[in-house]
C-alpha cells in the first residue's frame, strides 16, 4: 500500500516532460507484476496447497527483503522534492 503512494509521488516530482512516460511504464510495471502474483499463486497452491503457497510467498519476501538491504541507498535524496 505505501508503495502505491510513495511511487507516484516520486514520479510527480519528475520534469513535466517525463512524467507520463514513467507513470506508464510504472502502471504497465504494477500490473504485469500484480497478473504473476495471481498465476504464481494459483499455481503454486494447484501444485502443493497452503505450504507451498505460503513458503513461495515467504521466499519472495525474503528475496525483497535481501534486495532492500543490500541495495545502496546514498542516492535517494536525489528523489525528494524540494
Amino acid at each position: 500500500q505505501l508503495n502505491q503512494i510513495t511511487s507516484p509521488k516520486i514520479i510527480f516530482a519528475l520534469s513535466a516532460e517525463a512524467r507520463g512516460r514513467v507513470n506508464s511504464v510504472y502502471l504497465a510495471s504494477m500490473f504485469v507484476i500484480g497478473a504473476s502474483g495471481s498465476l504464481i499463486g494459483s499455481a503454486s497452491f494447484e501444485a502443493g496447497g497452503w505450504l507451498l503457497t505460503t513458503a513461495i510467498g515467504a521466499a519472495v519476501g525474503a528475496v525483497s527483503l535481501g534486495v532492500f538491504l543490500l541495495c545502496d541507498r546514498k542516492d535517494v535524496d536525489r528523489f525528494e522534492t524540494r
